[in-house]
């Protein structure tokens, strides 16, 4: 009993000194920004649906999107990152626990003659037969490993978010190129029938010609017209190419796997409810939640690095048989019990605990820079995108209204060459501007269709960081 109350009285003497290790002067932790800092009303935004793309209808659009989102090489890297976070959270929580490993040994050696037991077997071969069980148990005193786990769980939760974020990205790219490919091809049509009036347009003037009504350089340009338009339908088919290409490699297919598929063309432009960017937006995104879970593990990283200035109390012990015969291996004599208590105190370091320890801090407060950045940016972009939600609507109602007037006046002008009131190239003129006009709107259509993608990706696409925690916890 006495020898036990010497134990345990070294390890309390240990445990005041180790108090005295100091942690040096520390700058005061960054700052990150919330919504009340950033005076953000708490009113709600319009919320995304989950796969909001599906409300469109579209066949072609959603296989496409579901190839993407299964095979992407960038979703697949993520997904490994979590695999390595997770492992990372094992390795932290197995410190928790004790450690016990088997071990089975034979030794065989020759003692020297000059040696320190060269009285007893110098000279000789021996053998040593042993059979154990060794173990170690490392106290957590001071949250040391329970802030590692905790790192390790923030980590992973961030790279969940990531994944998130990275889905929502490759659904942009998917959108954007297939609301291109559409109003390209659109582009394609106006050019086609411009292409027609243009044509008949020159061959009323090469009949004039011909009848030398007209000089042959009155004709130069209603041709030239018609050949530059011919070149923008091979550019056009040229960049649609590239769009299959792109597309195909998003989904993780071949360049030409694409090359007989066909867009669906939208009727309907979908429209985004008008709102003022408000609290709600720092839940609604992926990227936020993620630079969040991040700081949370960097803040567990520093209770670590401060655990490190206590004393680490662990005990080992062992218990098994050795015999130098090894048919008195399993005699009760063969036994051999150890127990090692031991205390490692941080008294010297030359500053390496003080060093880590700031380090912790530089690292929180870069992160906290981070997730600020994070914040400010998503509400740039959230604004910015509800503005042009707004200003492409307008846009393509006053290109509407445009190209409605001007269809007006190339059905007018048509019904006064019927009636002999007016001649044939000013309304072939008339349909061409009609057509310009109506290839602007087109153009509007796809910006304002665009601005709609956009929206739904900077207000989070359907994620939802307090549905998404609740089901990291669980995993």
């Amino acid at each position: 009993m006495h020898h036990t109350q010497k134990i345990w009285m070294a390890l309390a003497v240990a445990a005041l000194l180790s108090a005295c290790a100091p942690m040096g002067q520390q700058k005061p932790l960054a700052h990150a920004i919330d919504a009340t800092s950033l005076q953000l009303s708490h009113g709600q935004l319009p919320h995304t649906q989950t796969e909001f793309w599906q409300q469109l209808n579209d066949p072609v659009l959603n296989q496409l999107m579901a190839q993407t989102l299964q095979d992407a090489p960038d979703l697949a890297a993520t997904r490994a990152r979590i695999d390595g976070a997770a492992a990372q959270y094992g390795l932290a929580r197995s410190q928790t626990g004790p450690h016990i490993e088997a071990d089975a040994t034979y030794n065989r050696q020759r003692f020297s003659e000059y040696g320190m037991y060269a009285g007893l077997f110098g000279g000789q071969y021996m053998n040593s037969f042993d059979l154990s069980l060794k173990g170690a148990w490392e106290f957590d005193f001071w949250g040391k490993h329970r802030a590692q786990m905790a790192a390790a769980i923030g980590q992973q939760n961030a790279l969940q978010y990531e994944l998130e974020q990275t889905r929502l990205m490759l659904a942009q790219a998917v959108l954007t190129q297939y609301v291109q490919w559409q109003n390209l091809l659109r582009q394609q049509q106006v050019l086609q029938r411009r292409i027609a009036v243009q044509k008949n347009a020159a061959g009323l003037m090469l009949n004039r010609e011909h009848a030398g009504l007209l000089a042959g350089s009155d004709v130069y340009p209603l041709q030239m017209g018609a050949h530059q338009l011919q070149a923008q339908i091979a550019q056009i088919d040229g960049q649609i190419d590239a769009i299959k290409h792109a597309l195909a490699a998003l989904s993780g297919q071949a360049p030409d796997a694409l090359r007989n598929v066909q867009p669906t063309m939208w009727k309907t432009v979908p429209t985004v409810a008008a709102a003022n960017v408000t609290a709600d937006l720092l839940g609604q995104r992926p990227d936020i939640a993620a630079q969040r879970e991040t700081l949370q593990a960097a803040s567990a990283n520093i209770k670590a690095a401060k655990a490190e200035f206590y004393p680490n109390v662990k005990i080992s012990g062992l218990v098994g048989l050795s015999s130098i015969e090894i048919g008195n291996l399993l005699e009760t004599g063969a036994k051999v019990v150890n127990i090692l208590p031991a205390v490692t105190l941080p008294i010297f370091n030359s500053g390496a605990l003080k060093a880590q320890l700031a380090q912790s801090h530089a690292q929180y407060d870069l992160q906290a820079a981070q997730y600020n950045k994070t914040v400010l940016t998503a509400l740039r972009e959230a604004a910015d995108a509800l503005s042009d939600a707004q200003a492409t609507a307008k846009q393509s109602q006053e290109r509407l209204a445009a190209w409605q007037l001007l269809q007006k006046a190339s059905n007018a002008k048509a019904a006064r060459v019927r009636a002999g009131l007016d001649n044939k190239l000013s309304m072939w003129q008339q349909q061409d501007d009609a057509l310009a006009a109506e290839g602007l709107y087109q153009s509007a259509l796809t910006a304002q269709r665009l601005a709609w993608v956009n929206t739904q990706i900077t207000l989070g696409g359907g994620f939802n960081a307090a549905a998404n925690h609740s089901e990291s916890a669980g995993m």
